[in-house]
């Protein structure tokens, strides 16, 4: 096995790279150069390509896959530098990096500090030999609420950091999570923007959070608000962000990424027109405090970053799933038969599982498997504002439910049975609070027994997504809760045992040899499906019209 490092820093990298060679009995080779088409070749004989962000074309992975390259493992927390389609396409998995959390976090409570106390104003006035008061006084953040967006691993070790400094502090993210809650109480994300003086972004960059700090979003914080990004320079509207300064709509904001910053970071520019307008702008304020991309830069770090990539073409290669995640050549989470779904291992609620999603999309795009609940399409209506009836129609197609042990057991042949693509838009699900309980569950399987109402938890295998921290003791419950299934299972568990019952009934009529079975049937995809209103609870609509259907039954078979 061997690896091809482009972009690799000879004096930090380099040194880390012989031992752990040694280590994971990998060889590699190195170049200090970021991937062009000039330098694809040096590849050649490798089994991976390992990058930091850069430029990464569809064309250099098909150069690559060509001279034999299987792996990609980044040396960098976030992997959408790569043409990750494409990967796919070619069988190519792809891997990120991991380090301790303290580093970022430690950085942007640093640069919170610094913004608050307008450190960068006093050092350039030092600098200039000014050492009078005026213009300098700072803000006490003890006083201060601060609000966090994104509770990953580098979120929740800023709530944990910032708890000792006495300050208030909320957070929003979409997978709320109980150690977080210690020292933060959680909001959406208006509440946040209005409440906080202090916003700090740790969440990862997706086609549906790009620009999430807009103009908007701005215009709802409060005045003289500090804006701090250690994760990535997409979330934030750089023009938005210009504009907000020029106003004192935003007091400071403390930036170790920027947008458009592949080509420009980790290369002596000096001397040089920047090719980066509004990174030229944004250096200019006195109350923006700019680092280039540096706050996972320790020696922990780095050698957890160079580890990580040996460390995974090494599970890789033994067919293991990568310690760090990523996106592995067979589809993730879905048993593909009967004998695989067997050998899926079972969890009970305390057991650990530390799966956490990394984003990519993968699991969303044309999905076929889907089979809806009722409830399904009720929190999908609900969410459009249409009638259950209509949503269906416009998005979803009717077909006859495979016999599923695990759901509906075909109790109702007209159920919503399609794919979500429709709401699937770049690499961002549009009706994602109402996603149907198997995309809150991946890549975990659901068992229900008809006759006690009785739950089990599987793994799908292969797993994607990422792997969190053993000292973080993430469980099965853990998951369940974060992604809200526990607040649903009694309605998921009912529905099982009355589609079980409706079964058995018509199948206790003849099945599809009793010629009032389609019509039976309809009808109870009705009363299962659509006769709803989205104004009202679901589950007791959901009582009344199966109490309504035995009898209408019992007359129609």
């Amino acid at each position: 096995m061997k690896i091809m490092f482009y972009a690799l820093r000879p004096f930090d990298e380099q040194a880390y790279c012989e031992p752990y060679s040694k280590q994971y009995g990998i060889d590699y080779a190195y170049t200090a150069e970021v991937p062009t088409p000039d330098n694809l070749e040096l590849a050649k004989g490798c089994d991976a390509v390992s990058t930091n962000p850069c430029l990464i074309a569809p064309e250099y992975l098909e150069a690559w896959a060509a001279m034999g390259v299987k792996f990609l493992p980044c040396r960098s927390i976030g992997y959408d530098h790569i043409p990750q389609q494409k990967a796919k396409e070619l069988g190519m998995r792809i891997s990120h990096s991991w380090y301790p959390p303290a580093g970022v976090a430690d950085y942007a409570i640093m640069l919170m500090l610094m913004c608050n106390r307008k450190v960068g104003q006093i050092l350039r006035r030092a600098d200039a030999q000014d050492y009078s008061l005026n213009g300098k006084m700072g803000r006490d953040i003890t006083r201060m609420t601060v609000g966090v967006i994104g509770t990953g691993n580098i979120g929740r070790t800023v709530l944990r950091h910032l708890s000792g400094f006495g300050c208030k502090l909320l957070a929003y993210d979409l997978y709320p999570n109980d150690e977080a809650r210690q020292y933060a109480e959680y909001v959406d994300l208006d509440t946040l923007y209005k409440s906080c003086d202090i916003i700090t972004l740790h969440t990862n960059a997706t086609a549906a959070n790009r620009h999430m700090i807009d103009t908007n979003a701005i215009a709802k914080m409060k005045n003289g608000v500090v804006l701090i990004n250690t994760a990535r320079g997409t979330l934030i509207d750089p023009e938005a962000l210009i504009n907000g300064l020029e106003s004192g709509k935003i007091g400071a904001a403390g930036l170790d990424v920027v947008e458009n910053e592949n080509g420009l970071f980790y290369f002596n520019h000096m001397g040089d027109a920047l090719q980066n307008r509004e990174l030229a702008m944004l250096r200019s304020f006195p109350n923006v405090i700019f680092t280039p991309h540096t706050a996972f830069y320790t020696d922990v770090n780095v050698a957890s970053m160079v580890e990580s990539a040996f460390k995974a073409v090494r599970a890789m290669a033994d067919g293991e799933q990568s310690p760090t995640g990523g996106a592995p050549v067979t589809e993730p989470g879905r048993a593909e038969s009967a004998a695989a779904l067997a050998q899926c291992p079972r969890l009970a609620a305390g057991e650990p599982f530390d799966f956490v999603c990394a984003g990519c999309g993968d699991c969303c795009r044309n999905r076929r498997d889907l089979v809806l609940s009722g409830y399904d399409l009720y929190r999908i209506a609900r969410r459009l504002g249409l009638p259950p009836r209509l949503t269906a129609d416009a998005f979803l197609q009717a077909g006859v439910c495979p016999a599923d042990p695990f759901a509906c057991r075909g109790a109702a042949p007209q159920c919503p049975h399609r794919q979500l693509t429709p709401f699937f838009e770049a690499d961002a699900c549009t009706i994602h609070a109402a996603r149907p309980l198997a995309c809150a569950l991946y890549p975990l399987g659901q068992a229900i027994d008809p006759a006690t109402a009785a739950m089990e938890y599987y793994v799908q295998l292969p797993l994607c997504g990422a792997r969190v921290s053993a000292q973080e003791q993430r469980t099965l419950q853990n998951y369940l809760d974060d992604a809200a299934i526990t607040a649903r299972a009694g309605i998921d568990a009912r529905w099982a045992v009355v589609c079980t019952q409706l079964s058995d009934k018509l199948q206790q009529a003849g099945g599809r040899e009793n010629p009032r079975y389609l019509p039976a049937a309809r009808r109870i995809a009705r009363a299962l499906y659509f006769d709803y209103s989205i104004q009202d609870d679901f589950y007791p609509q959901f009582n009344a019209n199966t109490q309504a259907l035995w009898p209408l039954l019992d007359k129609m078979l």
